[in-house]
C-alpha cells in the first residue's frame, strides 16, 4: 500500500522551485503582467507523529532566491530580487497526502503569498492524495475533504481525482507515481492580522508593490485549479519528488483596511483610476498559473 510514514526527529531535504506567470487588475485599472522564480534549500524536520499517523512537519527554507519582473506603466518593467536567509513553517500531513493544517511549501501565487505559506488555507494541498488501500498501477479514485479557515470565514473544500500512473525507477529506488487533479471553489474572508500573527510576519515583502496591511480583511472569491504528481518511494513510504502546476483565478475585495497611508498616484496615472480606497486601487482580479516542484537530495 502507498502511505507517508514518518518517525520523529527524522530529517529530509530537497530542491525547492517555482515559477509564476500572472496577471492583476486593481479596480478599473489596467492589466499588470507579472512573474516570480523562487528557489531555495528546503529541509523536512519531523516534529511529531500522532496516533493516527498525522506527521507534523516543520519545514525550512534557506538560501530562498526570488525573482520578479512586472509591468506597472504602459512601457516599463520593473525587475527586483530578494534573498531570505531562512524561514519557518509548520504544516501538518496525513498518511494519505492530505494537508491537515498549516502551511505547505507554497501559498497561492496571490499578491500577499510574499511570505511561504501566507494563503487561504487549504489552497497549498502540494502532495498527491493516496487511496488508503492497496492499489496498482492504472487504477482510480476519488476523494473529498474540507479544512476550515482558521483565519476567518468559510473553508476549502477538496474534490480530487487520483490515477496511480506507474512506477519510476529513481537513483533513490523503486518509486510510485501518482497523479491529484482538483478544481477548489474559494469564497471566504480572510484576516490578515490572524494570519500574520501565525507565520510570524512576513520575511520579505510581497512582489508586487503593494505594502501588506497592517489589519483588515480580504474577501476571496475565485477557483484554484491543480494537478499534482508525486514520486513516493515504496521502501521508505517518503515523497522523492513533486510537481503541481496550479492555475487560479480570484478576486481580492478589502475589507476594513487601517494602517496604511493612502499612496500617491504616479502622474501618468491621474486621472485614469478611479477613487482610491483605504489606500488601494480597489478590488483586485489575479489570474495566474504557478508550477511548484521538490526534489529530494540523497
Amino acid at each position: 500500500m502507498i502511505r507517508i510514514a514518518f518517525k520523529v526527529g527524522d530529517t529530509y531535504r530537497y530542491h525547492y522551485r517555482s515559477a509564476l506567470q500572472a496577471t492583476m487588475t486593481m479596480g478599473q485599472g489596467t492589466e499588470l503582467p507579472f512573474k516570480a522564480d523562487a528557489s531555495a534549500d528546503a529541509t523536512w524536520m519531523v516534529v511529531s507523529v500522532d496516533a493516527n499517523g498525522n506527521t507534523t512537519v516543520d519545514l525550512t527554507l534557506a538560501n530562498l532566491k526570488t525573482t520578479f519582473i512586472g509591468s506597472f506603466l504602459p512601457g516599463s518593467t520593473t525587475t527586483s530580487t530578494t534573498t531570505t536567509t531562512t524561514q519557518h513553517i509548520q504544516f501538518q500531513v496525513a498518511p494519505t497526502g492530505e494537508i491537515v493544517s498549516g502551511g505547505g511549501p507554497s501559498g497561492p501565487p496571490s499578491p500577499f503569498s510574499g511570505a511561504q505559506g501566507l494563503g487561504p488555507p487549504g489552497t497549498d494541498q502540494f502532495l498527491a492524495i493516496l487511496p488508503g488501500h492497496s492499489v496498482k498501477p492504472g487504477d482510480t479514485w476519488t476523494k473529498s475533504f474540507t479544512r476550515p479557515n482558521p483565519f476567518g470565514q468559510g473553508g476549502i473544500t477538496y474534490t480530487t481525482e487520483n490515477r496511480f500512473l506507474r512506477y519510476d525507477n529513481l537513483k533513490s529506488g523503486r518509486a510510485a507515481v501518482t497523479e491529484t487533479t482538483a478544481t477548489v471553489p474559494m469564497d471566504f474572508t480572510f484576516d490578515l492580522q490572524k494570519a500574520m500573527s501565525a507565520t510570524g510576519g512576513l520575511a520579505s515583502p510581497p512582489p508586487p508593490p503593494i505594502p501588506t496591511p497592517v489589519s483588515g480583511r480580504l474577501h476571496i472569491q475565485g477557483t484554484s485549479s491543480t494537478d499534482t504528481t508525486t514520486w513516493f518511494d515504496v521502501k521508505t513510504d517518503q515523497v522523492e519528488k513533486m510537481t503541481t502546476v496550479d492555475s487560479t483565478d480570484e478576486t481580492i475585495t478589502f475589507l476594513g483596511i487601517s494602517g496604511l497611508a493612502t499612496p500617491s498616484v504616479p502622474p501618468a496615472l491621474q486621472g485614469s483610476l478611479p477613487p482610491l480606497s483605504q489606500g488601494f486601487f480597489g478590488p483586485q482580479h489575479f489570474v495566474g498559473r504557478q508550477t511548484l516542484e521538490l526534489d529530494r537530495i540523497p
